[in-house]
């Protein structure tokens, strides 16, 4: 009598299960909006997980992306000399001073300003105008020179052959 009774069970379990995919399924059909922005979002949280783990691994080994990547250190042949042992390079990474950038803070001196006119003479078809930046601090002292399509000249079109 048992066994009848847990063959009973397993039926019942069974439509049950497959009761609640029917319903899960058939709410899901009527909600694909909803149903794609949660795919979204499961795909997003996968991705950032993935590439936290990823920096957790890298900080305990004291490596940069760029040596994990090409695999610097992988098979012992050479040390790394930043790996400091799990717990120091993971205070290191946390506590430690930025260093400074060695980018430079104002890219103007860098950059053509004129638009490639040099020397003050523009081509016909850029005339440079002057407006205020309001863009870094120091904008105040600062210019930037934008080109200006002068007007389209007027194109005539070729005269049509006469037929003979």
């Amino acid at each position: 009598e048992s066994g009848g009774m847990e063959k009973h069970l397993n039926e019942n379990e069974s439509l049950f299960h497959r009761l609640h995919y029917h319903l899960l399924l058939r709410t899901l059909s009527k909600q694909p909006i909803e149903l794609a922005f949660g795919l979204f979002s499961l795909l997003c949280a996968w991705s950032i997980t993935s590439l936290t783990c990823f920096h957790a691994l890298i900080i305990t080994l004291g490596q940069t992306t760029n040596e994990r990547v090409r695999g610097v250190f992988q098979y012992g042949g050479v040390t790394n000399p930043s790996d400091r042992g799990c717990w120091r390079n993971w205070m290191e990474m946390m506590w430690r001073k930025v260093p400074e950038s060695r980018l430079p803070k104002d890219f103007s001196d860098l950059v053509d300003l004129n638009g490639g006119c040099g020397g003050g003479e523009c081509s016909e078809v850029m005339a440079p105008i002057v407006l205020e930046e309001s863009v870094w601090p120091g904008w105040q002292e600062s210019r930037l020179v934008m080109a200006q399509p002068q007007p389209k000249a007027k194109v005539t079109q070729p005269k049509a052959k006469s037929k003979k």
